[in-house]
């Protein structure tokens, strides 16, 4: 069987499948259908996003007033841990960033 030939046959069989595969678009009212559908997705999981960081932000602000009215000296201890830590981050990040920019 020559180079031709095995090119010939794989190119019926490929007529051949797309001849028994009939595949049509999706029309327009399928694809708002769709749309709408995907829309309706997204939102929910939106609203389902934000009532768990509503959730989370008043579950600390609770612990915070409470921390603020009950133990104020873990809020100082807090504030200052804060004080301490923050520069060094920055530090860091931007000593990171200065790596990744000699290495590029």
């Amino acid at each position: 069987m020559t180079k031709k030939d095995m090119e010939n046959k794989v190119h019926e069989a490929f007529k051949e499948m797309d001849e028994s595969f009939h595949i049509t678009p999706p029309n327009k009212a399928t694809i708002s259908v769709m749309l709408r559908e995907q829309e309706q997705r997204y939102k929910q999981k939106q609203k389902k996003e934000l009532i768990l960081f509503m959730i989370i932000a008043i579950v600390f602000i609770a612990v915070f007033v409470l921390v603020m009215t009950r133990a104020p000296i873990f809020y100082i201890a807090l504030l200052i841990l804060s004080f301490v830590l923050a520069p060094l981050y920055v530090f860091y990040e931007k000593k990171k960033q200065t790596r990744e920019d000699n290495i590029v």
